[in-house]
């Protein structure tokens, strides 16, 4: 991965949060886990980006969530 950043939704100011991946914990296999710093605001919509390459392509995923 190249990029990946955490926002509210409509604010492009990063949220510092946390990428974890197999190189960064033994129990992540295949899998990569992001989490912020500080506890997500409820009833809030967030986005997640996330841009690099995998199996020598470009990956370029972008989702929102809204919080409970």
């Amino acid at each position: 991965m190249t990029e990946h950043v955490l926002t509210k939704d409509g604010d492009p100011t990063p949220l510092p949060h946390v990428w974890l991946t197999s190189a960064d914990s033994g129990f992540l296999k295949d899998d990569i886990m992001m989490y912020s710093h500080a506890p997500l605001a409820s009833q809030t919509k967030y986005r997640v980006k996330i841009t690099g390459t995998f199996i020598g392509g470009p990956l370029n995923l972008d989702w929102t969530f809204t919080t409970k």
